[in-house]
């Protein structure tokens, strides 16, 4: 290591970068400019909202603060001024952030408020812009957040909820959407990412919320459809899409309806109906192309959803989140019981003067509806993309999940939060559920079964595809086809 006094610019080096800092409060990068040793001029480069530093000076520099801020931390420094102790932890944390003492430092002069959680932001984005995934940096931001919404609440007499636009959270997800584009499989900011959203539910904000975080991370793993960690935060958020969307209004008691009546003429019929299905699945209509995942059953039924394309095809992507379920469903009305009862719901759902129950049974359909939406693209994009091992993965979780709702409801009569979430719990087959509790006697549980038998038509369709395409891709079905049949899907329905 170099002695101290080998290199006299160093305190001229930091005291020009934290001039930087104090000036141009929206620095947004930070980057080490390859460079040879240039005594006549600062090595420090400031250009709009870009900080740079020259690559001669780093090493000399690194090694000057750390054996300062080292002496400090074993009291040989302790008169050191707080100021001067930021400085040099400063200069150490944009060259080398993974350094765990460094972050303790800093975090204790903030407490002691010698440094503004506000300002600290900025530290950390420009880290954060260098070493996109610093888990240290993450933490640190992690710690800073609480502190600047409470920074950000003047006024204890109102709630603190901005606008996206000012929210402090909003401009989190478009760092952390940052850091996941400049690093691929990022955990540490999709880790972050859940963290905010937990803040926000914590401190009771609107914004970022859970349908603008559906679209956007929809749209980013649309682009990176091999990202991993991106599509692990989409099955965090489509577990608290469905919860909330179940559980959006309070619980209400089970009373007879009109759609209820029109079925419990065929409930009698309904078990010979579906064990005769589950044999004739294989023959099933299939999905009439990779871009439309359904065709309509009947013309009534076509009419109900927004903008009919030709050759009866529905446009899935252009009407609302029901009508969409409703689409997807169509595949698995393989029999005249389930035409029926798909027909009921739609005139179900197109009444405005619904009663307790039906409105529970839209809000389930709702919830329902995020799975049938990740569902859909999940298979446009196996249909695009060759030996891609992760939207196999993903697709697993869509079947695990989709019987773990069938499984809870009629368990319970609605979705537990705890079963959802917890991977260590193993369901029961769906179909010993289905047969011991009468549950087609239930509108919400039979549109879990049709939706079971169209995502098994719908499997059939992309295995096909898949195997057609390569037979280096049969491996990935295999597996995904091994772990169904694991679930007892092959006899859900």
């Amino acid at each position: 290591m170099l002695d101290d006094a080998s290199f006299p610019a160093a305190e001229k080096i930091l005291i020009d970068i934290e001039n930087v800092l104090k000036r141009n409060l929206t620095l947004s990068s930070f980057e080490i400019v390859p460079a040879q040793n240039n005594e006549n001029r600062s090595p420090v480069y400031h250009e709009l909202n870009y900080l740079g530093l020259e690559s001669w000076c780093i090493e000399p520099l690194y090694c000057y603060v750390y054996r300062r801020l080292l002496d400090f931390r074993q009291n040989r420094r302790r008169c050191a001024e707080p100021r001067t102790v930021a400085r040099w932890l400063l200069g150490a944390l944009l060259i080398n952030p993974n350094v765990i003492m460094l972050w303790n430092m800093r975090r204790e002069l903030a407490q002691s408020y010698r440094l503004d959680p506000c300002e600290e932001l900025l530290l950390t984005r420009l880290v954060l812009y260098h070493k996109p995934n610093s888990y240290e940096a993450f933490t640190y931001r992690r710690w800073l957040m609480p502190q600047v919404l409470d920074v950000k609440q003047v006024d204890s007499s109102r709630p603190y909820d901005p606008l996206p636009a000012y929210s402090p959270l909003c401009i989190e997800v478009q760092l952390v959407e940052s850091c996941a584009d400049r690093y691929a499989s990022n955990y540490h900011a999709w880790s972050y990412r859940r963290y905010l959203l937990t803040l926000r539910k914590s401190r009771g904000l609107t914004h970022p919320s859970l349908e603008s975080e559906w679209r956007n991370t929809l749209a980013w793993c649309q682009r990176h459809v091999s990202d991993n960690s991106g599509h692990s935060y989409r099955q965090f958020l489509l577990r608290r899409c469905v919860l909330d969307s179940a559980t959006a209004s309070s619980s209400s008691s089970l009373s007879s309806l009109s759609l209820s009546s029109s079925l419990s003429s065929s409930s009698s019929s309904s078990s010979s109906s579906s064990s005769s299905s589950s044999s004739s699945s294989s023959s099933s209509s299939s999905l009439s192309s990779s871009s439309s995942l359904s065709s309509s059953s009947s013309a009534a039924a076509s009419s109900d959803i927004a903008g009919n394309q030709p050759n009866g095809q529905h446009d899935f992507e252009t009407c609302d989140r029901e009508q969409r379920l409703l689409a997807y469903m169509d595949s698995g009305a393989v029999d005249g019981f389930r035409k029926k009862f798909l027909v009921c719901l739609r005139e179900s759902m197109r009444r405005q003067d619904r009663n307790a129950y039906e409105d529970k049974l839209k809000r389930y359909l709702r919830a329902l509806s995020y799975w049938a939406e990740e569902c859909y693209v999940n298979e446009r994009l196996i249909s695009m993309f060759e030996h891609n091992e992760v939207l196999w993965g993903h697709r697993r979780f869509l079947a695990q999940t989709l019987i773990r709702l069938t499984a809870m409801y009629v368990r319970h009569g609605r979705y537990v939060e705890d079963e959802l979430v917890d991977a260590r719990h193993r369901d029961e087959p769906v179909v010993s559920f289905v047969r011991d509790n009468g549950a087609r006697d239930d509108p919400v549980i039979a549109a879990h079964v049709l939706l079971l038998e169209a995502f098994r038509v719908a499997n059939d369709k992309i295995a096909r595809v898949a195997r057609e395409r390569d037979p280096h891709e049969k491996m990935f079905v295999d597996r995904f086809f091994s772990f169904v049949t694991a679930l007892g899907f092959d006899t859900a329905t």
